[in-house]
């Protein structure tokens, strides 16, 4: 795992050209927006599926990143391996199947492992004043923790943990609309209590 001046997350989906690009570039975005770029969050995405790997992002993903004003164009696909699963301080699967894969491949990632939206239902559920640290990377170190101690103890964390993100591969533009969306909601409560809001 990282060290404590710095936090590495990686997003999981299959292809790793939709869903977790979206996700990546997004949390990056919001990141950098609300704790400034030397946030010390060092995010990137793979995916369980090595078909992909080297290939740039879905152009519908794209799109979408570009209407926000994020250039998605150095992304290239990336195959999830156990040494990625073990640097990982954080791994985020789009749905449930993914982090049972990533798991699979590093059983240690268990307490640091979530989907994406039950991710952010825990973090909800958190306590800013439980977080120590004065920096974005320390504090998320701490949000991860505390996470993983409310799955432990809260009573509906095991539905959340089944809460996925669709995959939008081979629909129209507008359900990447949707799945980029989602993605970017989902983030709002992490963003929120990393910038101490």
């Amino acid at each position: 795992m990282g060290q404590q001046s710095s936090i590495r997350v990686t997003v999981v989906c299959l292809g790793n050209i939709c869903r977790s690009p979206l996700a990546e570039y997004l949390l990056r975005h919001r990141l950098d927006e609300s704790l400034g770029s030397d946030h010390g969050i060092v995010i990137g995405s793979a995916g369980t599926y090595s078909g992909h790997q080297g290939e740039p992002m879905h152009k519908n993903s794209a799109h979408e990143l570009r209407g926000r004003g994020i250039d998605p164009d150095e992304f290239r696909a990336t195959h999830l391996t156990r040494s990625l699963v073990a640097e990982s301080d954080l791994v985020l699967g789009a749905e449930a199947e993914h982090v049972e894969h990533a798991v699979g491949l590093d059983a240690s990632a268990q307490s640091r492992s979530f989907s994406l939206r039950e991710f952010a239902q825990l973090t909800a559920l958190a306590d800013p004043d439980q977080l120590a640290g004065t920096s974005g990377a320390q504090r998320f170190h701490a949000l991860v923790s505390v996470a993983d101690a409310l799955r432990r103890s809260h009573q509906d964390a095991h539905q959340w943990a089944h809460l996925g993100v669709d995959d939008p591969y081979g629909m129209p533009q507008s359900a990447f609309r949707t799945c980029a969306d989602e993605i970017d909601q989902a983030f709002d409560p992490v963003v929120k209590i990393l910038g101490g809001r």
